[in-house]
């Protein structure tokens, strides 16, 4: 006999019209509910992050733990997929082989009891994540919602014995957790790719070591177009954390911003550049600092906040990485700050060159004079003259601690043109071992502060 494969049986349809009532189509009311707030859908969400015609989803059909309270017919016209959209897709697929495209990808859906996390919505999570942690899927998590729901009725006990929080907790420093130009950095090299004009760089920082500059200008114009994206930008401001790509590949740059404190290390940066480290390490993405700070901060403000324990964090998180990293010194290079910026030691990283714009020193030059020369600055009565012998030492350490200087004793590997940044950048990368293949985590986990 023969088939009419066009014919859909009535069961085959009861299923399609099932997933019908979940998409947004089937909710217009809703949906411009959203919009008129300013929002867009959980489906738009996932539909923007994935590649089209990719989305697998699980638990499409399930419905909220309500069925004590609300009729089922209740349940899958309002509840279906018990307030989150779930699955696999592919992400960036056009960049990189569909094995690294796969990633896992999670939305609460607002419209649906407002994103809460019921009795099967955690049962769904549980589920994805030991999936993401088996295949070893990078997880995006869009998490917007109502938090926990009070008005299931189908469990037994109060839910606090639900796993998702660990499941979730034990994919750091596994898999990649978050966004679409940041899953990339994590999913390997590109093909393609364009520099900027490297001679701007030698005009990047001004010839009067006393005025600022953009660092975040650098950053940008040191990476290949259009590849940088900082993270964490609105905290801890005396340092930047970008991921960004040289020649196609990836590299994470921690960077002194001269616009806050001087570059100072403070609190906030000693534990945003250590958590940076081990995000990166544990991907084995290669790290560049971009050195200028006149040291750790100092003083009694900076010792209510424990300042050298958590600049500390730098030392020993540095010290346990194993991704190549490099140095470049843009112009201050003082004291325990600088080396916190180069691995604990100018020795540490693969290279640590100077641009012609470095200065280097054991602390602070003024510092060092008035401390160091205290007496002597006192011994002369005339203030003129006492400025005059302050400013010729300043000057006179400015000399001897300048870049080119420096390097005269092999502290530095080089001074180097700022426009040759990339050159030693793209040596490094090429030199460096490719990492070795593991089943496992590389760290136990990336820090949450």
């Amino acid at each position: 006999a023969s088939i009419d494969l066009d014919y859909v049986r009535p069961d085959l349809q009861e299923v399609f019209d099932r997933h019908q009532i979940g998409l947004d189509e089937s909710k217009p009311a809703a949906v411009e509910k959203r919009h008129d707030r300013g929002h867009r859908t959980a489906r738009e969400n996932v539909a923007q992050l994935v590649d089209p015609d990719t989305f697998i989803e699980y638990g499409a059909l399930m419905v909220a733990a309500q069925r004590r309270r609300r009729s089922m017919d209740d349940l899958i016209s309002n509840t279906q997929g018990d307030g989150m959209v779930a699955g696999v897709g592919s992400v960036n697929g056009h960049l990189f082989d569909e094995k690294v495209s796969q990633t896992m990808v999670m939305s609460y859906d607002y419209m649906v009891l407002a994103g809460t996390q019921g009795l099967y919505n955690h049962r769904k999570k549980d589920r994805l994540f030991e999936v993401a942690e088996l295949n070893k899927l990078p997880t995006v998590l869009f998490a917007e919602g109502g938090g926990g729901r009070p008005g299931d009725t189908d469990g037994i006990g109060i839910g606090l014995d639900c796993w998702a929080f660990t499941f979730f907790a034990k994919l750091s420093g596994l898999v990649p957790q978050v966004a679409k130009k940041y899953l990339s950095y994590f999913q390997g090299a590109t093909s393609e790719w364009e520099s900027h004009d490297q001679r701007e760089l030698r005009h990047s920082i001004p010839e009067n070591r006393l005025r600022a500059y953009d660092v975040r200008h650098i950053i940008d114009k040191m990476c290949d177009v259009d590849s940088v994206l900082e993270i964490r930008k609105g905290w801890g401001p005396g340092c930047v954390t970008s991921f960004g790509r040289i020649e196609g590949r990836a590299v994470g740059i921690i960077a002194n911003n001269n616009h806050h404190l001087g570059g100072a290390i403070d609190a906030d940066v000693g534990d945003k550049g250590s958590r940076f480290m081990q995000l990166c390490d544990a991907h084995d993405i290669p790290l560049i600092f971009l050195c200028d700070t006149p040291g750790i901060m100092v003083g009694p403000e900076a010792e209510y906040a424990a300042t050298v324990r958590h600049a500390s964090r730098m030392f020993v998180t540095s010290a346990s990485v194993t991704v190549p990293f490099m140095t470049i010194v843009l112009r201050k290079g003082y004291g325990l700050g600088a080396q916190a910026m180069a691995g604990g030691s100018f020795k540490a990283p693969i290279f640590c060159v100077s641009w012609p714009t470095g200065e280097f020193g054991g602390m602070g030059l003024e510092g060092f004079v008035k401390l160091g020369y205290r007496k002597e600055m006192e011994a002369i009565e005339d203030p003129e003259e006492r400025i005059a012998y302050y400013e010729m030492m300043v000057a006179k350490l400015y000399e001897s601690g300048k870049a080119v200087s420096t390097a005269t004793s092999f502290e530095l590997d080089d001074v180097i043109d700022p426009a040759e940044s990339r050159t030693w950048i793209s040596m490094a990368l090429k030199a460096a071992p490719s990492p070795e293949p593991r089943e496992g985590k590389k760290r136990p986990m990336v820090d949450t502060w």
